[in-house]
């Protein structure tokens, strides 16, 4: 090892200042009461901003305008984390200048931190991340060629993203088929414990990596499903549904894949969600009600649609009997898929229809109900907060609730190992039931020292942080 001292280290501001504990994580708006919420999930820049305009604008130049293929989670703490790989363009994804970046949308909050560096593996391009709250466990998969077979990188924390082990290769038993290093969205464990995690195949396939040992070895299921980025959701039977993905079709419609021997083979029909293509991925979990969630597009990158469907833009879809029907819902406030227009980055043009998109979309839900889905490929990013009542409804997208001045405070302290207090924060439970910071937040050096101080107003930062 090199001799000289090592540079001390400045946390990134996604691992700075995650409150542990004393945030009411349960509240939030009444499931029984349609709930939709929209916002900006990246600012300009640096989404879609070029290098100089990152670095004036003080971003870590690390953090490129091409910010691409996310994994979303919902932490322990109630935050939401995303993770995603970041690179100058979308035609220069394949590079090793490419970086892991993270944000953070902290419970309470309304406004989503900027992103900032995860890491970036030297000469090695990073690429496509999956984030997965296993049982209170943040567990990190990251892919990226360059490093010869493969197939994901992992990492795990136990404090809501705070700090997070080093990156470890997985070690492989048994034989292995085509892959490429591209983990997807979809992570869980069965009805034994065993572990699986979505990859993508090669070409117009995906598959599922299984590990029975808790993350120690890793092997192949062995079978292939009928479409890229293929989601996947473990089913009350014991079976695994997957839906997807891109550049795949059947008579026009997105193809669906059932296995019932843990991802050995899989029987492959056409869904009723029309086809996707480039720069499309869709999303599909298990809601705590037991009802399954879909997030994608009525139509495909270049517009085309298989007869039948006659709706365009985005949609939410719930299923009451695992997959068999479907409810589906327009979101209205899906923006254009952005596109390249003489080497520039512009958010539409000619080259792509008009109507809204997902794009890659990643979704997750919180312990108050809430269902969070990010996009990527708009401009910018986009964060949508749903609960099943909207879905279900027949009414369009609500206004923006007036918060009310009234409600239930809330305040929380943390301390450090030796008992000194290490930050204090307040806010309220508002009359839509939702928390939101409020009031002043400060953290503190274990001698003291303020090191952080922000004033909230109703969840969002207002004065000089």
């Amino acid at each position: 090892m090199p001799a000289t001292r090592p540079l001390p280290v400045t946390p990134a501001l996604s691992q700075l200042f995650v409150k542990q504990s004393g945030v009411p994580v349960t509240d939030g708006p009444d499931p029984k009461r349609p709930w939709f919420r929209q916002r900006n999930m990246l600012p300009i820049p640096p989404e879609n901003s070029d290098a100089g305009v990152i670095e004036a604008a003080g971003l870590d130049p690390a953090v490129h305008g091409h910010i691409h293929s996310g994994g979303l989670a919902v932490c322990p703490n109630g935050d939401l984390l995303y993770i995603a790989f970041s690179s100058s363009s979308s035609s220069t994804e394949y590079l090793p200048d490419t970086t892991f970046v993270a944000a953070r949308l902290r419970f309470g909050s309304l406004e989503w931190d900027p992103p900032s560096l995860f890491y970036d593996f030297a000469d090695i391009n990073d690429q496509s991340a999956l984030l997965w709250n296993d049982g209170g466990t943040l567990r990190f998969f990251g892919g990226g060629v360059g490093l010869t077979g493969v197939p994901f990188r992992m990492q795990s924390s136990g404090d809501s993203g705070a700090t997070w082990t080093p990156p470890e290769f997985p070690l492989l038993r048994g034989p292995t088929g085509g892959f490429s290093p591209q983990p997807i969205t979809s992570a869980f464990r069965d009805a034994f414990g065993a572990m699986y995690l979505a990859a993508d195949g090669v070409g117009g396939e995906s598959l599922l990596w299984v590990s029975r040992d808790n993350g120690v070895t890793w092997s192949d299921t062995g079978g292939r499903t009928a479409g890229r980025h293929t989601a996947f959701v473990l089913l009350q039977d014991g079976s695994i549904l997957g839906l997807g993905g891109k550049n795949t079709d059947i008579e026009g419609y997105m193809p669906q894949a059932v296995s019932r021997d843990g991802g050995k083979t899989w029987a492959v029909s056409k869904s009723v969600f029309p086809a996707l293509g480039s720069n499309q991925r869709p999303a599909l979990i298990r809601l705590a009600s037991g009802r399954l969630f879909v997030a994608s597009d009525f139509q495909a990158k270049s517009g085309k649609q298989p007869k039948g469907v006659t709706q365009r833009g985005a949609f939410f879809a719930l299923s009451d009997d695992e997959g068999k029907t479907w409810k589906i819902k327009r979101v209205d406030s899906a923006l254009p898929h952005e596109s390249f227009v003489l080497g520039k980055r512009q958010w539409w043009n000619e080259a792509t229809h008009g109507d809204g998109t997902f794009g890659y979309t990643v979704a997750a839900q919180g312990p108050n109900g809430v269902i969070h889905v990010v996009t990527s490929m708009n401009h910018p990013s986009q964060h949508f907060e749903v609960n099943e009542a909207w879905i279900l409804s027949d009414g369009t997208e609500p206004p923006p609730a007036v918060r009310e001045s009234s409600g239930r405070r809330v305040s929380g302290e943390q301390k450090f190992a030796n008992g000194k207090v290490q930050a204090r924060w307040s806010g309220i439970v508002d009359g839509s039931g939702q928390f939101l910071l409020d009031g002043r937040e400060e953290w503190f050096y274990i001698d003291g020292r303020l090191q952080y101080g922000v004033m909230w107003t109703r969840g969002v930062k207002t004065g000089t942080q």
